[in-house]
């Protein structure tokens, strides 16, 4: 049987996980509503970075390229070697990759 302190670090990293978790998701919801006030459209894009963003002009209606991705990241946390991986490529493409973080 576990001691009652063991049980207690137990629930103390879960929760620790689900509250980082939940912090990454207000950042980049706060992050995409951002881009859209700049005038940016954005779409998912599922691996390596967390969505796409193009330019979109309001008065004519037209589009730029999906030329950047973007990474939210909250706190200190690093990019993971997926995503340093994608940005690698993505850079040599020509493309932008950005890192936005929140604290």
């Amino acid at each position: 049987m576990g001691d009652i302190s063991d049980d207690i670090k137990s629930d103390l990293r879960r929760l620790k996980g689900k509250s980082a978790h939940f912090k990454g998701g207000i950042a980049e919801d706060l992050s995409k509503f951002q881009d859209r006030v700049l005038g940016y459209e954005t779409r998912e894009t599922g691996v390596g970075s967390d969505y796409e963003r193009r330019k979109v002009d309001w008065l004519t209606g037209g589009k730029g390229p999906w030329d950047t991705k973007v990474e939210v990241k909250s706190g200190s946390s690093d990019l993971t070697p997926r995503q340093r991986e994608e940005k690698r490529k993505t850079e040599k493409k020509g493309k932008k990759y950005v890192v936005k973080r929140f604290m």
